[in-house]
């Protein structure tokens, strides 16, 4: 990694220690997120405009490595803002980038999961 990546990484935890920061959730532990507005996303997939993905999330690749986030892993999504959310939600996209220290992850709805 370099020192520019390290520089990047470092930022970005920076502001995860700074922020009221949802966490994402598996067996293998807990990290904080940076995440898209669910509430916002709930809201237009229950009107039909976005019929499918819940949002989005980016973590570090460190903690991506750690939670042994793959595609389909189901986590538990908890957020703190105007109204407090607990979700279960399913892993269904990726998007690693070697030139960056995070990873977003597209996540929908899991059957039978939590919604609120």
């Amino acid at each position: 990694m370099s020192e520019f990546d390290e520089l990047l990484s470092e930022g970005f935890e920076l502001l995860l220690d700074k922020t009221n920061a949802p966490t994402i959730s598996t067996k293998f532990g807990t990290a904080k997120c940076i995440s898209s507005p669910m509430m916002l996303s709930k809201e237009l997939r229950e009107h039909g405009f976005w019929p499918k993905m819940n949002g989005t999330v980016e973590i570090t690749t460190a903690d991506y490595a750690r939670l042994q986030i793959k595609d389909r892993t189901v986590v538990e999504f908890r957020g703190k803002g105007l109204v407090e959310l607990n979700l279960t939600l399913k892993v269904v996209g990726m998007e690693p980038d070697p030139a960056d220290p995070c990873v977003r992850l597209t996540l929908m709805a899991e059957a039978g999961g939590k919604a609120g």
